[in-house]
């Protein structure tokens, strides 16, 4: 069995960066479906996969997730800030 550890970062794709640089940017809807198609893959590859991932107030690992039927997906229950240190 493999575990896969997934890193959703709800405000990436949004800094002020691309907004000077006239870049474009992901709305929540566009990570989650990026989340779920890695999922997805990563099943194709280890089906028996347990993906562990950190909440965030988006739950974008949730909502990827939430309709897969027997993905082993599991948040880890630690503190977080909220600040680049959870990463």
């Amino acid at each position: 069995m493999a575990t896969i550890g997934l890193v959703a970062n709800p405000r990436s794709g949004s800094d002020v960066r691309r907004v000077v640089a006239a870049a474009g940017s992901s709305t929540l809807e566009d990570k989650t479906n990026i989340v779920r198609r890695v999922v997805l893959a990563a099943r194709e590859v280890v089906p028996d996969a347990t993906f562990l991932h950190l909440g965030d107030p988006h739950a974008l690992v949730r909502r990827a997730t939430e309709t897969m039927r027997g993905a082993d997906v599991r948040q880890l229950d630690l503190p977080l800030s909220f600040t680049e240190q959870d990463s």
